[in-house]
């Protein structure tokens, strides 16, 4: 059976220097990040919400260091990766990462 989705949205994975464009969805049990070119891109992304440890706002940025976007957020797992995206409605999405 498939989950349900609760959010989802447009988005740019940023890596430094790389993005990608592509979806972010979330249901109650994963964060889902499927990119628009499966060819070159940074790859599809598939966490588990238990992983979570934080989800806060950040500073998209160009180059991996201009600012570009003050509409981006920062997921932190347990294991103290970090994953950046860029997106609208920052505030809806971070309220859902942090129930």
């Amino acid at each position: 059976m498939q989950e349900q989705i609760i959010l989802s949205s447009s988005a740019i994975n940023q890596v430094g220097a790389a993005k990608c464009d592509g979806t972010l969805s979330i249901t109650t049990q994963h964060l889902e990040f499927k990119p628009l070119n499966t060819q070159l891109s940074l790859g599809s992304i598939k966490l588990d919400r238990n992983e979570i440890e934080s989800a806060e706002p950040c500073i998209g940025t160009g180059g991996g260091i201009i600012p570009i976007s003050a509409d981006a957020i920062k997921i932190t797992l347990k294991n103290k990766k970090q994953y950046e995206f860029i997106l609208t409605n920052k505030e809806v999405w971070l309220q859902q990462l942090n129930n």
